[in-house]
Order: C-alpha cells, then structure tokens, then sequence
C-alpha cells in the first residue's frame, strides 16, 4: 500500500486507515462515497479518476480522513 500511494503522489497517506475496495455491479462512485463518508473530490483524487463512471472489478483506494481543499492540495 505504501508504494501505491507514494506512486501516485500520495505522501504519507498509507499511515492512515486504509481500504482496497471492489466495485460492485451497479455500484456508482456516489454510493461508496457516502459509504465510506469521503468526498467525491476526495475519492477522484486518491484514484486518478477523470470521470465519475466506475465499473465492476474496478478497485478503488479508500484513505478514511482524506480530504482535497480547494487548491487541489491532499490534506
């Protein structure tokens, strides 16, 4: 996990509590999101996300506490 995150920039975000997750079918970004009470920009963030379409078997880094402010900047 360490790697993972310092690969895409991350710092010493894998010091916190930390989820692998497996979307679902029929899942969407917005339903993991609150289940996990991260922010939508938060979550793009952490996965390089572009768009907000997941898919099936799509794993996504979940860091609890992991919020974006405004200039982009992990926090």
């Amino acid at each position: 996990i360490r790697d993972f995150c310092l690969s895409r920039g991350l710092g010493d975000v894998y010091k916190r509590q930390i989820v692998v997750y497996l979307a679902g079918e029929g899942e969407t970004l917005w339903d993991i999101c609150k289940k996990y009470d991260v922010p939508m920009d938060g979550m793009r963030e952490m996965n390089n996300l572009t768009q907000d379409e997941i898919h099936p078997g799509d794993q996504l880094l979940i860091v609890k506490g992991y919020a974006v402010d405004k200039e982009m900047q992990i926090v």
